[in-house]
């Protein structure tokens, strides 16, 4: 909201908006500001493997992809009704890519994500219950609606 502030401050007189129109740029910077910190603050920067979106993904014919299903997958229904959803493409088909933009997409829709790889996955209780703190791990686990689970090794 500073930014879009200063840059009012910045036009000339003649060019100023009226009151209604700079106040109403100024919440919509503010609405978006806040957006965006609560995105940010969704996905932290550790979480996926790739960094990718729903528009980054390539629909290519040896990919083997059908829009239609990826773009239904997009409105992040499935994590409301608490449904798995098992992601198969062939090796080197780009399952992770795919598994990253699906989870970016669900921190859009506010939601909490956490992409966990199953070696890791596994070792968590035995080391957990080695320090007593195998309940403290399942609960923070359980906070999240999304868990993205890689190297399932089936």
């Amino acid at each position: 909201m500073t930014s879009s502030n200063e840059a009012l401050l910045q036009l000339l007189v003649h060019e100023l908006p009226t009151r209604h129109q700079m106040l109403s740029q100024l919440l919509q910077a503010e609405s978006l500001h806040r957006r965006e910190q609560r995105t940010a603050a969704l996905i932290p920067g550790d979480c996926f493997r790739y960094s990718a979106s729903i528009e980054e993904l390539s629909f290519a014919a040896k990919r083997n992809l059908v829009k239609d299903h990826i773009l239904a997958l997009a409105d992040c229904s499935y994590v409301g009704r608490a449904e798995s959803l098992l992601i198969t493409i062939a090796t080197r088909g780009g399952k992770n890519f795919v598994a990253s933009a699906l989870g970016y997409q669900v921190c859009l829709m506010d939601y909490k994500v956490r992409y966990l790889n199953m070696n890791k996955l596994a070792e968590t209780p035995y080391q957990s219950k080695a320090d007593g703190s195998l309940v403290r791990e399942f609960l923070r686990i359980v906070k999240y609606q999304l868990l993205l689970l890689d190297d399932f090794g089936l």
